[in-house]
């Protein structure tokens, strides 16, 4: 053959001493011989995309036991009609241009709807006039490689969206380096950073701790595996401190040790811990001023009988009876008063019932209009319409008419006042001042003027009996018999107000 070429093996000298390699003509080999044995799908096709040559790799990767049977198909025999038109036009542009395609990955459809991956490596077979006559294929199963891929890259997209959408911080830290390596958004929000900046930082940047201390509690953690659980002060952008809990373990990533760091923001619960306190505070107050109303209210029954007895015709004279009847009335007044103590301390007897609430708040707005005075407009709307709620329809509205004249007052010039009504689902709980709103279903009214407003130390103690802002013209138990009521309805009341903003109560009613 004008081709031909002729190899002869070196000698060894030490293992024939005696004896020549023979001589070996490669183009004699047979092809058969040199590609039947490769576990790769190796396969010659001519111009019109039609088998001429196929191993058993490659027949049996089509589905097919006597690779003969190959002979003469086509793609379009084995593959989907998209999948086949896929490797017609990849194949045809190779026949063209001569340009030939290796290690290229595929997803292979076929005709029974299952699915593989191959690594495609295909080149233009020439005559010898140097013509394209057709092309060779070698094709490797990569299905176990990208399908395992697959799973460690879904498990890793699954392990960052609790990541990313979990409330704590959490960040990622090489302990060689104390380098910041990643940080999730609930860590970035809480420090003030973008994901870029932090990423250019250390722990030393971030925890208003000296270099020692820090480095000190690593060096423990990595001899331990762990970081107990610690209140320490993080450094915001800013510059501000801001107090937190924080513990770490050693974990193993990417075949390397790296500290993961949690971070609990103690903002929050500090904000409800002094919720808490407060209501606490209301409730040791509450008890005591019921308490006391109880006995009152006994000595004042006894004044009241004996007025009454006093009072019968012919009894006394006019002077006289004219003393005892201001006993009478002073007493009905002071009775009055207990009331609004018991109803503060949640001991009246309330009449619950099952109301629809638009209907009997809008049965209220006549009401209340006449308390307002010229130049204040009352709106009332009902944005949703809740569930019926258990309530007495007297106290709800002597609840109303309070806050009504709280917001008449603060307004000595003229306003609006809003009275909305909807129904509210709440995820989590909600803290408001004085209360703390359980999640769950409500109805919520939403009281809301454009006076005066009020100060945040004001609003801590609005609710508290006999705090007022009216001086010598309020007997400050209003607010505070609102807050029993709502709370011995089984509701929550809530106040948000700055000055100048005016201010908005917001009553919560569970539904039925």
């Amino acid at each position: 053959m004008p081709n031909s070429k002729t190899v002869k093996a070196k000698e060894n000298p030490v293992a024939h001493p005696a004896a020549a390699l023979p001589v070996v003509d490669i183009n004699s080999l047979p092809i058969d011989q040199v590609l039947e044995g490769l576990p790769d799908s190796v396969y010659i096709k001519d111009r019109r995309g039609v088998f001429l040559w196929v191993n058993t790799a490659c027949a049996r990767k089509l589905g097919v036991f006597d690779r003969n049977a190959v002979i003469g198909k086509h793609d379009r025999d084995f593959f989907t009609p998209a999948m086949a038109e896929h490797f017609t036009q990849v194949e045809d542009r190779i026949l063209r241009t001569g340009i030939p395609v290796f290690l290229s990955e595929e997803k292979e459809s076929w005709e029974d709807g299952h699915v593989s991956y191959a690594q495609v490596s295909k080149m233009p077979l020439r005559d010898g006039q140097g013509k394209i006559f057709g092309l060779l294929g070698i094709t490797r199963d990569v299905t176990e490689r990208v399908q395992a891929e697959q799973i460690l890259q879904a498990s890793e997209l699954r392990y960052r969206s609790v990541v990313e959408q979990i409330t704590e911080g959490i960040m990622l830290v090489e302990p060689d380096t104390w380098k910041i390596h990643d940080a999730n958004p609930a860590l970035l929000k809480l420090l003030g950073y973008r994901a870029e900046e932090i990423l250019n930082l250390t722990i030393f940047d971030i925890i208003a701790d000296t270099r020692e201390e820090i480095r000190e509690r690593g060096e423990q953690a990595q001899r331990t595996g762990y970081m107990p659980l610690e209140r320490r002060n993080f450094r915001h952008k800013d510059g501000s401190t801001i107090e937190v809990e924080r513990e770490a373990r050693i974990i193993e990533l990417d075949a390397r040790k790296i500290m993961c760091v949690v971070v609990h923001d103690l903002r929050h619960r500090r904000v409800m811990e002094e919720k808490l306190r407060e209501a606490q505070q209301a409730e040791t107050v509450g008890r005591l001023a019921s308490g006391l109303a109880h006995d009152f209210n006994n000595f004042l029954t006894v004044i009241s009988g004996y007025c009454e007895m006093l009072l019968k015709p012919g009894r006394l004279d006019g002077k006289a009876e004219k003393s005892v009847r201001h006993i009478a009335d002073t007493a009905a007044k002071a009775s009055a008063l207990i009331q609004q103590l018991l109803a503060f301390g949640r001991k009246q007897v309330l009449n619950p019932k099952k109301l629809q609430l638009e209907q009997t708040l809008s049965g209220m707005c006549e009401m209340i209009t006449r308390m307002l005075k010229d130049g204040i407009e009352l709106i009332w709307q009902a944005e949703s319409r809740p569930g019926p709620v258990l309530a007495d329809p007297l106290q709800l509205e002597q609840v109303l008419l309070n806050l009504a004249a709280n917001a008449r007052d603060a307004m000595p010039n003229g306003g609006t006042l809003w009275m909305t009504l909807r129904r509210r689902e709440l995820t989590a709980h909600l803290a408001l001042t004085p209360d703390i709103i359980l999640a769950g279903a409500y109805a919520e009214i939403e009281v809301r003027d454009n006076g005066i407003g009020m100060d945040a130390a004001t609003m801590r103690h609005i609710f508290e009996p006999f705090f007022s802002t009216k001086g010598q013209r309020g007997n400050g138990l209003g607010l505070a018999m609102v807050h029993g009521i709502v709370r011995q309805s089984g509701g929550y009341i809530g106040v948000e107000s700055e000055p100048g903003q005016g201010a908005t109560f917001h009553i919560f009613l569970p539904e039925v």
